[in-house]
């Protein structure tokens, strides 16, 4: 049987039968649409340093080590969880003074930076306690949102139903109703979190306040509507 149709196919050809697919008659209309979310961060992430100076580079990093174990578990007595504290750069590098045009050695310098996750609401106390555990420096300190995905998602749904809206609108009053969704294409964006870098601290025993302004999700959705 199937040969039988591929050979009344080629005969249909032969006789000079074309053969077009069927058009998509479907009505499109193309709209974007747009939403931003706005919320208050409720964690922060503080970037605090050490670093100890001396002659002797093993005595440099023992005392460096003996105080950021201080500090370490003075925030966790403080009730910051191990698994918000993260070490890095651990560095020992020499001090050099320049005399004559000579470069002389005057010590080493050992440091270490550690970077602690915490509620908004603990940021200030958290950040001078350190000093008094032994920081004597503060690199900078950055808010987040904890539930970031959540909020895109109500991004999202805001921009599809300003997408829905124009589209609803363009079609008033011509007799034409949207019917359906062929097509969506997301982009979002995230303007980078408040940032405060250490000159914005002072060094004082005094809880340090914190103003962590706002977080911001911008969506845009272009969206292919199906009308009749």
């Amino acid at each position: 049987m199937r040969r039988f149709l591929n050979v009344y196919f080629v005969f249909l050809v032969a006789l000079g039968f074309t053969f077009a697919q069927i058009p998509d008659t479907t009505r499109t209309i193309t709209v974007s649409g747009t939403a931003q979310v706005e919320v208050i961060p409720d964690i922060c992430a503080i970037s605090l340093g050490v670093f100890v100076e001396d002659s002797d580079p093993a005595k440099a990093m023992s005392a460096l080590s003996g105080k950021m174990n201080s500090i370490l578990q003075g925030l966790l007595q403080m009730g910051v969880k191990k698994e918000k504290i993260k070490t890095l750069n651990l560095q020992l590098e020499p001090i050099y003074d320049f005399s004559d045009g000579k470069q002389i050695l005057k010590g080493f310098r050992a440091s270490e930076d550690l970077i602690v996750v915490v509620p908004v609401g603990d940021a200030g106390k958290i950040l001078s306690s350190a000093i008094k555990f032994g920081v004597n420096r503060v690199n900078g300190i950055s808010f987040d949102y904890s539930g970031k995905d959540s909020l895109q998602l109500v991004g999202i749904e805001l921009a599809m139903m300003d997408a829905r809206v124009k589209a609803e609108r363009a079609l008033a009053g011509s007799g034409y109703k949207i019917k359906g969704i062929r097509s969506v294409n997301i982009q979002s964006s995230s303007p980078p979190p408040p940032t405060y870098r250490a000159e914005t601290f002072t060094k004082t025993f005094s809880e340090v306040p914190i103003e962590q302004g706002t977080i911001k999700v911008n969506v845009n959705v272009f969206v292919v509507f199906n009308f009749e």
